[in-house]
């Protein structure tokens, strides 16, 4: 609840045409549930008028899954990639390549997040 005579009203407005560049949704490990799915999760940013979303998932590619919640989702675009973590191999350019042309293509390629030294310890 916001204290009297304040509002959401320019949040709301600076959400308008803008897209979300990480963004995590289930399913996941069941040591740390996401509390949405891909689908949900570009249903509530088109509602609130965002125009798009970028998926990641620590443990797929996730462009696939974004080229699903796109003909699932009418009117808003969802992004994906792939998260260079051990489950592909690490720093793998094959991997790479692969993300490129699969589904649509990776719209993001990023080092790995989940499999890092200060993660992995």
């Amino acid at each position: 609840m916001l204290p009297e005579g304040r509002s959401y009203q320019k949040s709301r407005e600076l959400l308008k045409g803008a897209i979300d560049i990480h963004v995590h949704a289930g399913p996941h490990l069941t040591t740390s549930p996401r509390s949405v799915t891909p689908i949900e999760a570009a249903m509530q940013a088109r509602d609130a008028g965002m125009r798009a979303i970028v998926y990641m998932d620590v443990f797929q590619m996730s462009n696939g899954t974004a080229q699903l919640v796109n003909e699932a989702v009418p009117d808003f675009l969802t992004f994906g990639g792939i998260n260079l973590n051990t489950v592909f191999g690490g720093i793998n350019p094959r991997a790479v390549r692969t993300s490129l042309t699969y589904a649509g293509g990776a719209k993001y390629i990023a080092f790995g997040t989940y499999s890092t030294h200060w993660m992995a310890s």
